[in-house]
């Protein structure tokens, strides 16, 4: 219009920023989850392999969704719907995840961390290619600050004399955990178009937990995934990172993608380094250093960009 924009198109861009910020915390949300949960899990790495993590996790967070879902009621998919997000689960779950695993047995918490900051780049990469999506100057800039701010929060030197061939061997498992993680968060944007953020968590953990039924069945090895936990100790450890990272982590991620962009959803949801650095402080012990603090105010300038249109 002449002098300006109409009622109608300031109540939808209004509507529009309401849900780029609803979807941002949502992602903020899934990377504070993850920070919880990844410390869990790196204590329970020293003594249950991936695959059994993986699989023990995926039981937990069905089991808690089956009880939400109980309660909500299953609204239900699209076939296509039901393809994307099961091939999510596949990549993401079944083999993302578990390489996850991997990749932080060898390297531990915060490089495993370090490593994950490129999954936004890829992201950024393949929603432009594939997505047509299109940030504004502002939030590139704010994109390239987090990941700044966050790459710095979690860098730190390889101590002398450390296994050479743990470390190689680990970052090789976090390229392909970025790999995995990056492709399975296109297949999810595509696949939670009109399905509840709900509905959609059920459908990929089912698939991504199916996908290590399968493995383990073919191998023989479910009761020996399941063993470990039998001590009351693994198992309250398991139940706690599961609740946390994978029934409430997967179900903001998957909000947070119903709500805004891939890009800006995978870029705040891997903030959990920035949530590490209290926790590790607090449960871990661990001092917090200037260097660190000042990358995570840093990330929180480019969250700052992003959050706001």
């Amino acid at each position: 219009m002449l002098w300006g924009p109409s009622r109608s198109e300031v109540d939808v861009d209004e509507a529009s920023a309401s849900q780029h910020l609803i979807g941002g915390l949502f992602a903020l949300g899934a990377g504070a989850c993850w920070a919880t949960a990844s410390i869990l899990f790196g204590k329970l790495g020293k003594s249950v392999s991936s695959l059994a993590m993986n699989f023990g996790k995926g039981l937990v967070g069905l089991a808690c969704l089956g009880i939400a879902v109980g309660v909500a009621g299953f609204h239900g998919a699209s076939g296509q719907a039901w393809l994307y997000l099961s091939l999510s689960g596949l990549v993401g779950i079944t083999l993302g995840d578990t390489v996850f695993f991997d990749t932080l047995r060898r390297l531990g918490p915060r490089r495993t961390l370090l490593m994950t900051t490129l999954i936004p780049v890829l992201v950024a990469i393949m929603s432009f290619a594939l997505l047509d999506e299109r940030l504004s100057g502002q939030a590139w800039l704010g994109a390239a600050i987090t990941v700044a701010g966050v790459s710095w929060t979690m860098w730190e030197r390889l101590p002398e004399g450390e296994d050479t061939g743990s470390w190689r061997a680990g970052i090789g498992y976090g390229l392909i955990t970025v790999l995995t993680c990056a492709v399975a968060a296109i297949l999810s944007k595509l696949g939670v178009q009109g399905v509840r953020p709900l509905d959609a968590t059920l459908i990929r953990l089912l698939a991504g937990t199916g996908g290590l039924l399968a493995l383990g069945l073919f191998r023989r090895q479910v009761w020996a995934w399941v063993t470990p936990f039998r001590a009351p100790r693994q198992l309250g450890a398991l139940v706690a990172a599961a609740v946390v990272g994978t029934f409430v982590g997967i179900w903001f991620s998957m909000a947070s993608f119903a709500y805004t962009s891939a890009t800006v959803a995978t870029i705040l949801s891997a903030t959990d380094p920035i949530f590490v650095l209290p926790l590790a402080a607090l449960f871990m012990g661990e001092k917090l250093r200037p260097r660190p603090v000042l990358g995570a105010f840093v990330a929180l300038l480019g969250v700052s960009l992003l959050l706001t249109r």
